[in-house]
């Protein structure tokens, strides 16, 4: 059995999975960083500390992040904005967890491509309008792989990177949030808040609560919508065969991120009819 596979050590990597659990508390970890606003839309984050396997860990050096905002959104290009570094987390947290579990099922990978886009409509970041979105739309993931895997298992992979990818999961289904303001020192601190002020506190307050609503509303759609795809799982395959669909297709979309269902099983329907060139045989692209 290979032992390094895929630039992991699968020796580790299994030791690592016994002993979480034997202890599951080796499995909670805390991740971190500083952030420090510029000038504009450009402030900078250093990571350098986060805790792990029941101890506190520093990194080999701190690393220091950029945001900033392009000239169209008034601010001076320093460095991707935020929106951006959220794709680029989602991005390197997919292909990890491609590559992980794919060294876990001794699947040998030798190139992973990804391309990335999202819609976002700035209405929403902008006040103009409360009902539209202000975080994206919908996001498109066009996975590239060479791997010592068919097509099949290929999408199994892409299934798999989508279903323990930290990232995708906490964009999925949000985390519970809490933000505070630190108070200023006495000295500082204003005995009463300006009028502007408290109309700002109230605004966001607004924001926060029709943001909470809006979310809710979406998870339960899209709750009722996935109970209702994995009744298809109760089907066998030549039922599933007959309305034109195949077992790994609603996995597939069960474990595709803001993909409309019905959308997502036509592009399966219509791929199946496509005859793929044999110059193309050995990459696989499909959009998550």
């Amino acid at each position: 059995m290979t032992q390094v596979m895929n630039g992991v050590d699968r020796e580790a990597l299994f030791a690592t999975i016994a002993a979480v659990k034997q202890d599951p508390a080796i499995a909670e970890f805390k991740f971190r960083l500083r952030n420090r606003w510029i000038d504009g839309g450009e402030n900078r984050s250093t990571i350098d500390s986060y805790f792990g396997a029941k101890q506190e860990m520093m990194h080999a050096q701190p690393f220091e992040l950029v945001n900033d905002e392009p000239p169209v959104l008034l601010s001076g290009d320093k460095g991707p904005n935020p929106v951006e570094n959220l794709l680029h987390a989602l991005a390197g947290c997919l292909v990890t967890s491609l590559v992980y579990h794919a060294a876990a099922h001794n699947v040998q990978v030798r190139g992973v491509s990804t391309r990335f886009e999202g819609d976002l409509d700035l209405q929403g970041f902008l006040g103009v309008r409360d009902d539209v979105r202000r975080g994206y739309q919908t996001i498109r993931v066009m996975f590239d792989i060479d791997a010592d895997a068919d097509d099949e298992q290929k999408r199994e992979l892409v299934a798999m990177a989508q279903r323990y990818s930290p990232i995708s999961t906490s964009y999925r289904t949000a985390p519970r949030w809490r933000a505070r303001s630190t108070p200023p020192p006495p000295d500082k601190r204003r005995e009463r808040r300006s009028a502007p002020m408290v109309i700002a506190i109230l605004s966001h307050a607004a924001g926060a609560v029709w943001a909470v609503v809006t979310a809710c509303a979406v998870w339960l759609r899209r709750f009722h919508e996935r109970r209702a795809i994995r009744q298809l799982l109760l089907l066998d395959d030549h039922m599933l065969r007959d309305i034109g669909l195949s077992r790994s297709d609603v996995v597939g979309c069960l474990s595709s991120p803001h993909e409309d269902a019905a959308e997502f099983f036509a592009q399966r329907r219509k791929s199946r009819s496509v005859k793929v060139p044999p110059a193309e045989a050995d990459s696989y692209k499909i959009a998550a």
